[in-house]
């Protein structure tokens, strides 16, 4: 719904700035450039934002292309996305890891060569690459390196573990750690975690709390199609701790696939995988093993969940307190059809205890008709988790979310709320958490008939944003005249109008409640004189907080350089004169941001992605320094 309003409170007009968009069918664009872009795989910027990265066929051939959008809705780096790699042949799957400090760690498949490889890139949080173009070759042996995946290690070093056919036509685990300058840390091409008979497949890591990493992975050296789950510890100069070629974490009969894995916080970990023991169905088991390769709880692993038919794609997020909370999609509803998929849950303690035990085959997220599937968990920040999955209960498939709280309640929307359900498609979830109880969720999108990326957010209370479309005013008088425009997914929501004579501190003007789908309020503001900032504050009935721009009451609208605050965080407001190039500098010289203004306008710049320090606003010969808190 939109709700209209006008006040008098009289501004000049400025543009608004780009933000997240409430409405489910439009969402916010990521990338809409020609064929296809999918595949994402997306992590924190460390500020409520998030980077995200994809495969992306514009140019014909397979690239990667990364964007930063920030906690506002802003996409921070160049339109439709930053090239990462744009090297000759096919680069595929990339998956990514927050550098926590902005930018991010991003590595994926690469052909350039005779064979499939594996290429790396650090990008800071301008989106610059700050290793070779296209990438550093963590592994370009010989034969085909597959799936490779990420680990942040702190300091601007990081690990990578791939599955590798370099000796036989077998796969085994190589894994190699890189320097903070892009270079290799051990053995050139990575060092040798498993070379077993038979496959070692799909290797997935997390940190051992000491400067290393255990890793797990599927194989298959007991022979035929009966894929075990095994593991290893590797410390920071490359060595391997446990067993020579990993301890076994479950072999039971079956197969068992999809392992996922979370630290324990004891430097140990936790560990989920699909399990085929029954024969003809699908289980979720998981096991804990300690920091010296012994497995904690029962032989083979705890059950999860057995209930009939198939329980598929399980995934984990920490609980905060030892354990962890489980999500998988579920066939016990369908019948055989293979039309009626359902999201379930799970919370399991340190000590491999349900929680939630009132559900012993698992908590319903998400029982609606049709296909629920390929679910993707993180923390809610309060010891529960937000899932996002997609979902057909419509048709098409759409992107839907829920949040679990630690007590195996579900706060929001039975059956979810949903965050896209455009035309044609929603595929592929993907999610973050914000830092603020919520989440920012990107999917693959067939909305244009070619898929695309878009994301959207989701605040703790399983809304989308109340989204500001326009704020401006004018003169007219002794009485100022001020106009905006919102949208809400849902009325009861508070809007209140400040004002400042300094531009920094704020107080109440006007406030107004809405709780019915449209309204139209008008305020008179007279009887005003000298420089005049305006904002408003938008409160939702769930207790989330969003401002708009600032808006300024100047006697004279031109002629002027002005730009505030000179202390800023996340926005910078500049009135421009003359018209031209506005550039940010940094104190080296080096541009970091430049837009096209217009003579006489006053535009707003994100500032949230630079770095702490000074910085230099520059117009034609005018400049104006500001401080980047």
């Amino acid at each position: 719904m939109k709700q209209f309003f006008t006040l008098c409170c009289g501004l000049l007009a400025m543009q608004a700035s780009a933000q997240w968009n409430n409405d489910p069918s439009l969402n916010n664009p990521i990338s809409v450039q020609a064929n296809l872009q999918y595949a994402a795989s997306i992590t924190t910027d460390g500020a409520g934002g998030a980077i995200i990265v994809w495969s992306d066929w514009r140019s014909g051939e397979g690239d990667v292309y990364a964007q930063r959008i920030n906690a506002a809705g802003q996409v921070l780096w160049d339109a439709d996305g930053k090239a990462v790699c744009t090297a000759p042949g096919n680069q595929n799957f990339p998956t990514i890891y927050s550098d926590a400090a902005g930018g991010a760690f991003i590595v994926w498949q690469d052909n350039r060569g005779a064979n499939q490889d594996i290429y790396m890139q650090r990008m800071d949080a301008n989106g610059n690459a700050l290793w070779t173009a296209d990438g550093v070759a963590v592994c370009n042996a010989t034969g085909t390196q597959y799936n490779p995946n990420v680990l942040n290690l702190g300091g601007g070093v990081c690990m990578v573990a791939w599955h590798d056919d370099r000796t036989s036509a077998n796969s085994d685990v190589y894994m190699q750690k890189i320097n903070n300058d892009g270079t290799a840390a051990w053995a050139a091409n990575g060092v040798l975690i498993s070379n077993a008979a038979g496959y070692q497949l799909y290797p997935k890591m997390t940190t051992d709390a000491a400067g290393g990493a255990i890793v797990v992975w599927q194989d298959s050296r007991s022979g035929g199609s009966n894929y075990d789950i095994y593991a290893q510890r590797i410390d920071a100069t490359g060595a391997v701790q446990w067993t020579a070629n990993g301890v076994a974490v479950c072999t039971a009969s079956g197969m068992q696939g999809d392992a996922e894995l979370l630290a324990d916080g004891a430097g140990g970990a936790l560990i989920v995988w699909e399990d085929y023991r029954p024969g003809t169905s699908s289980d979720v088991y998981m096991q804990r093993i300690n920091n010296n390769g012994v497995v904690q709880w029962n032989s083979n692993g705890n059950a999860i969940c057995t209930a009939a038919n198939y329980q598929n794609d399980p995934k984990l997020v920490s609980d905060g307190n030892g354990g962890a909370i489980i999500t998988w999609f579920d066939y016990r509803s369908d019948g055989g059809s293979f039309t009626n998929f359902d999201i379930y849950a799970q919370r399991v303690n340190s000590a491999g205890a349900f929680e939630w035990t009132s559900y012993t085959t698992g908590l319903p997220v998400c029982t609606s008709a049709g296909r629920q599937q390929l679910p993707q968990i993180v923390t809610d920040g309060t010891g529960g988790a937000i899932i996002a999955w997609q979902d057909n209960r419509n048709g098409n498939n759409d992107v839907y979310a829920a949040r679990v709280s630690a007590d195996g309640s579900t706060p929001w929307t039975t059956n979810g709320v949903v965050v896209a359900n455009a035309a044609n498609g929603q595929d592929n979830p993907v999610l973050v958490s914000d830092g603020s109880n919520g989440a920012i969720v990107a999917w693959a999108d067939n909305r244009n008939s070619n898929y695309d990326l878009y994301a959207s957010r989701i605040f703790a209370g399983g809304t989308l944003p109340v989204v500001l479309n326009s704020f401006t005013g004018k003169k007219a008088g002794a009485t100022n005249e001020l106009n905006w425009v919102l949208d809400a997914t849902a009325a009861h929501y508070q809007v209140v109008l400040q004002v400042s004579t300094d531009g920094i501190r704020f107080t109440d003007l006007y406030k107004h409640s809405v709780a019915v789908a449209s309204s139209r309020k008008q305020y008179q503001h007279t009887n005003v004189a000298g420089t005049l900032y305006y904002r408003l504050k938008m409160l939702q009935s769930n207790g989330n907080v969003s401002f708009s721009h600032v808006l300024v009451l100047g006697a004279a609208t031109s002629g002027t350089f002005k730009l505030y605050p000179t202390v800023a965080q996340n926005q910078l407001t500049v009135q421009a004169p003359t018209a031209g190039e506005l550039r940010i500098v940094q104190a080296n010289g080096q541009v970091v941001y430049r837009m096209m203004v217009a003579a006489n306008s006053q535009v707003q710049i994100p500032v949230a992605q630079l770095t702490s320090g000074t910085y230099y606003c520059v117009l034609g010969n005018a400049q104006q320094a500001f401080i980047k808190q």
